[in-house]
């Protein structure tokens, strides 16, 4: 029998990306859009999970390469520019903030 063993373990960034990430974007987005202080905090703390995200991916790939592993070159081309570019709003956003009480 050739039967096919999942590991569960490998899913489970997948499955709390599904369930928790990409909702939170949403909601940031949406309370963004809808000038609500509320996003204002979402926006933060989803940048620094992007940055940390896109840093993990590239530092992943690096060890790949250091240990003759094949380097996923697309995952680079994405992920590089992501990150700087979220790093980039990441470091406007904390110039920006002000206290408003």
């Amino acid at each position: 029998d050739n039967l096919v063993f999942l590991d569960i373990h490998q899913y489970l960034i997948f499955v709390f990306d599904l369930i928790i990430v990409l909702p939170a974007f949403a909601i940031t987005a949406y309370n963004l859009f809808c000038k609500k202080p509320f996003g204002d905090l979402l926006a933060g703390m989803l940048l620094i999970k992007f940055v940390s995200l896109c840093i993990s991916i590239t530092l992943g790939q690096a060890f790949r390469s250091l240990n003759d592993l094949t380097v996923e070159s697309k995952l680079l081309t994405v992920f590089i520019p992501l990150g700087l570019i979220s790093l980039f709003f990441t470091v406007l956003y904390f110039r920006n903030l002000t206290d408003e009480a």
